[in-house]
């Protein structure tokens, strides 16, 4: 009998929330589904849990990310298009659809949000930062990692996950 309340509790406590990983060249969804955890976590705990149970290569924590999937960072990751602009390209998350100006460690995640990473860049322009995480550009030789060293591993996990992992 306690065995049953103990299930019937922990079952009722468990939840659901969705998360999506698009490819950093085309945005092509590379896993999208339901991630399941007891107490509510940040974001960004969500996100570690998530890349480390499906093994996907990253660099960061629960403040956010570096890389992902093993896409360039630092000096590699920006974008010079001339004396004055500046493209700085990474990870960026959208929370219920929205891209927030908070760190991902700063966002509870609530039964049934939805998460999604894609890879996206700011601009500087002037030296001042006038976008964020703006999507893209895909397919564009302006984009470090869709460079001449691959697209990173998001075929390799595409083929391994099937889009269900």
């Amino acid at each position: 009998m306690k065995i049953l309340i103990f299930l019937a509790v922990f079952t009722f406590s468990l939840h659901a929330s969705q998360i999506k990983l698009n490819a950093p060249c085309n945005n092509d969804t590379l896993y999208q589904g339901d991630y399941f955890y007891l107490l509510p976590p940040s974001l960004g705990e969500f996100a570690v849990h998530f890349f480390s149970d499906n093994e996907i290569p990253f660099q960061g924590s629960e403040m956010g990310f570096n890389s992902i999937l093993e896409t360039p960072i630092g000096l590699d990751a920006l974008v010079v298009i001339d004396d004055q602009t500046m493209l700085a390209f990474g990870w960026c998350f959208k929370h219920n659809g929205k891209i927030k100006e908070l760190m991902a460690n700063e966002i509870e995640v609530l039964r049934g949000d939805k998460v999604e990473w894609f890879y996206g860049h700011a601009r500087m322009e002037n030296n001042t930062w006038t976008q964020q995480c703006v999507e893209g550009p895909y397919n564009s030789p302006l984009n470090p990692a869709c460079s001449t060293q691959g697209d990173h591993g998001s075929n390799q996990l595409s083929d391994r996950v099937n889009g269900s992992l």
